[in-house]
C-alpha cells in the first residue's frame, strides 16, 4: 500500500479495519489496476538513429498482427532502395511478457522475436527472401573484342532471430521460414570482333617486284649463281640458260633464258577477336533462421538465388583473306659473239594468278565461352546475438523506467548465453 499510495502507512492490526485504512485500500486498489492497465497498454515503437533501417517494437504483451501495419510501412518505405546487405531493413519485436505470433510476415527484412514466452498460432511461415535482381550490367558493350563485364552477385534474404524462454510452435512455422537469395544480375555481352584486312599484295605489286630484280641484273647472272629467294618474298623455281648448238661468224652462238619466279600468299591482316560474355552474377545467399530457447537450439539457411544471365559473345570474326599465288615466267634470247657482239632481246614476262581456294582462306573464329567469376556473394551478418540482446536490455530499461514502482524480475530470458547449436 505505501508503494502504490506513494505514501507510508503506519496502521497497527485494530486499525485495518479503521474507515481510513478501509479508504486508503480502495485507493491501493485504484491504484493498482491503473498500474497493471498501464503495464498491459505499454507500447513504444523506435526508428534507431545509430542504425537508421533498424525499427524496434516493444510491447508488455505484442501481438504481431496489431504492429503488421508498421512494420510493413516501415518495410516498404526502404525496400526499393536497398544496393547492398546493410541496407537491408531489420525489425526488433519484444515482448516483455509474451510475443503472440499469429500472422505469417511476407517481406525482404531480418526479424528478431524475443520474449520470454512466445506462441505461434499462425499456420503460415515467415517469408523473408530477398526481392528482385542484383542490378545487371550495361547490355551494349561498344569496344571492339572486349569481353563483357560479369554481374554482380545477388543479395541475400533477410535472418530470422528467435531468442525466447519458451516456445510453443506445434507445427514448427517458424523452423519453415523461407528466406532466399536474390537472383544475380545478368551479365554484359561481349563485344563484337573486327575482321581483318584482306591482304593488299595484287598483281601489280608482283609485277613491280618482277621489274626491280630484272632491272638489278638477275637475267645476267648464271641460274648457280641467282640465290633461291629474292627481294619482296619472291622466289625463284627455275633457271635455265640453254645455249643453241648452231653457231653462226656473223650472229654468233644464239640462246635463251627461262625463269620462272614465284610469290606465296601474303597473309591478309589480324582480325580483333570477339569478347566473350560476362559470366552471370552469383545468386544471393539465403537468409539464417536462428531459433534459441530455454529447451533447445536449431539453425538453418535459406536457398541461394539464381545465378544471372550470362552475357552472349560478340560476332565472330576472321582474318583478312591472302592475297593470291603469283607465277612469272620470263624468257630472253641473246646472242655471244658475232660480228655484232653480244646481244640481247627484250624479256618477255607471263604474269599467272592462282587465287587460294576459299577453303583455305581463313575462317571465322567465335569468341570464346565465357570463364571467370565475379564478385562473391555476401554473408547477412545483421541481427548477431549481442546486437539483439543490447537492444533488448536497452528497452527493458525504458520499461521499468516507466512503471518504476512494478516488478519485472520474473520476466527474465535465461537462454542469451546458451552455445548455440
Amino acid at each position: 500500500m505505501a508503494t502504490l499510495n506513494s505514501c507510508d502507512q503506519y496502521c497497527s492490526m485494530g486499525k485495518w479495519l479503521s474507515p481510513d485504512a478501509k479508504i486508503a485500500l480502495e485507493i491501493a486498489k485504484e491504484n493498482l489496476l491503473e498500474l497493471r492497465k498501464a503495464v498491459k497498454v505499454y507500447r513504444r515503437s523506435e526508428k534507431l538513429s545509430i542504425a537508421p533501417n533498424t525499427l524496434v517494437i516493444s510491447a508488455f504483451r505484442l501481438r504481431l498482427s496489431e504492429e503488421q501495419a508498421t512494420i510493413d510501412k516501415f518495410v516498404k518505405k526502404r525496400e526499393m532502395a536497398i544496393d547492398s546487405v546493410e541496407m537491408i531493413p531489420t525489425v526488433i519485436l519484444i515482448g516483455f511478457a509474451s510475443l503472440e505470433v499469429d500472422v505469417g510476415l511476407q517481406m525482404w527484412a531480418n526479424v528478431a522475436l524475443v520474449s520470454p514466452s512466445i506462441q505461434v498460432t499462425t499456420e503460415y511461415a515467415f517469408d523473408l527472401s530477398a526481392v528482385g535482381q542484383a542490378a545487371s550490367a550495361k547490355k551494349c558493350n561498344d569496344v571492339a573484342g572486349r569481353d563483357g563485364i560479369h554481374g554482380r552477385p545477388g543479395l541475400p534474404g533477410g535472418n530470422l532471430a528467435v531468442i525466447c524462454g519458451n516456445l510453443a510452435d506445434d507445427a514448427q512455422s517458424l523452423r519453415a521460414t523461407l528466406s532466399c537469395g536474390q537472383r544475380g544480375g545478368d551479365a554484359q555481352d561481349g563485344a563484337d570482333g573486327i575482321n581483318g584486312a584482306d591482304s593488299a599484295y595484287d598483281s601489280d605489286a608482283f609485277l613491280k617486284a618482277i621489274n626491280a630484280e630484272l632491272h638489278g641484273g638477275i637475267l645476267s647472272k648464271t641460274g648457280k649463281k641467282v640465290p633461291r629467294d629474292l627481294k619482296d618474298g619472291l622466289r625463284l623455281i627455275r633457271f635455265d640458260a640453254v645455249d643453241s648448238p648452231l653457231a653462226g661468224s656473223v650472229y654468233g652462238t644464239p640462246g635463251r633464258k627461262d625463269l620462272t619466279i614465284a610469290r606465296n600468299p601474303e597473309p591478309g591482316n589480324p582480325r580483333r577477336p570477339a569478347g566473350s560474355g560476362g559470366r552471370g552474377g552469383a545468386g544471393g545467399k539465403g537468409g539464417v533462421v536462428h531459433i534459441r530457447s530455454s529447451q533447445d537450439g536449431w539453425q538453418g539457411a535459406g536457398p541461394i538465388g539464381h545465378r544471372g544471365l550470362d552475357g552472349a559473345p560478340g560476332a565472330a570474326s576472321r582474318d583478312g583473306f591472302s592475297s593470291p599465288n603469283f607465277t612469272a615466267t620470263i624468257q630472253q634470247w641473246y646472242c655471244k659473239g658475232g660480228w655484232f657482239g653480244n646481244h640481247t632481246s627484250k624479256p618477255k614476262r607471263d604474269i599467272s594468278t592462282d587465287p587460294v581456294h576459299l577453303d583455305d582462306q581463313s575462317k571465322l573464329i567465335h569468341a570464346k565461352p565465357a570463364t571467370g567469376k565475379g564478385d562473391d556473394a555476401e554473408d547477412n551478418t545483421a541481427l548477431n546475438l549481442d546486437f539483439v540482446r543490447a537492444k533488448y536490455k536497452k528497452q527493458r530499461e525504458r520499461l521499468e523506467e516507466t512503471s518504476p514502482k512494478c516488478d519485472f524480475s520474473d520476466l527474465t530470458i535465461d537462454c542469451w548465453d546458451v552455445t548455440q547449436p
